[in-house]
C-alpha cells in the first residue's frame, strides 16, 4: 500500500461520488505536518509526494465546519482559496484513546467537528 492508495480510500468512503475531486483536493490542497495533513489556503500545482505506507484500519477526518462530502464538490473559494479546511490523521488512531486525544487536539486547533473513518468497514 502507499500513502495515495491510503488517500484515496478515505475519499472513497467520505464520497462515493466525488472520489477523484476529494483525491485531487488532499493531494493538490494539503501540507504533511508528520502524521496528518492539514489544509494549505490554495490549490497548488506541485501534489504530495507518494510513498509506502502500513495500511490502517482507522482515519481521522476533523473538520473545521461541517462539510456535505456526497454532495458537494465545493472544495474552492473563486476557484484557488480553499473552502474546505480539514485535517488528515494517518498516524495510528485505531485505539479509541488515540483517536481521542487527537480528535480533542484537533478542536483545539480550530478543527472541531472530528469524522471516524473505518478503512477495514468502509464506514
Amino acid at each position: 500500500m502507499t500513502i495515495y492508495d491510503f488517500y484515496r480510500r478515505v475519499a472513497e468512503i467520505l464520497s462515493h461520488k466525488h472520489v477523484d475531486e476529494l483525491f485531487d483536493y488532499i493531494i493538490h490542497s494539503m501540507d504533511d505536518d508528520g502524521g496528518f495533513l492539514r489544509s494549505r489556503y490554495c490549490y497548488w500545482e506541485k501534489t504530495l509526494e507518494d510513498h509506502p505506507f502500513v495500511e490502517r484500519e482507522v482515519a481521522l477526518v476533523a473538520l473545521r465546519t461541517p462539510f456535505d462530502f456526497e454532495n458537494s464538490t465545493e472544495y474552492y473559494r473563486d476557484g484557488n482559496s480553499t473552502l474546505l479546511k480539514m485535517q488528515l490523521f494517518y498516524c495510528d488512531v485505531s485505539e479509541e484513546e488515540a483517536f481521542n486525544e487527537e480528535a480533542e487536539w484537533s478542536s483545539c486547533v480550530g478543527f472541531p467537528y472530528p469524522i471516524r473513518v473505518n478503512l477495514k468497514s468502509g464506514t
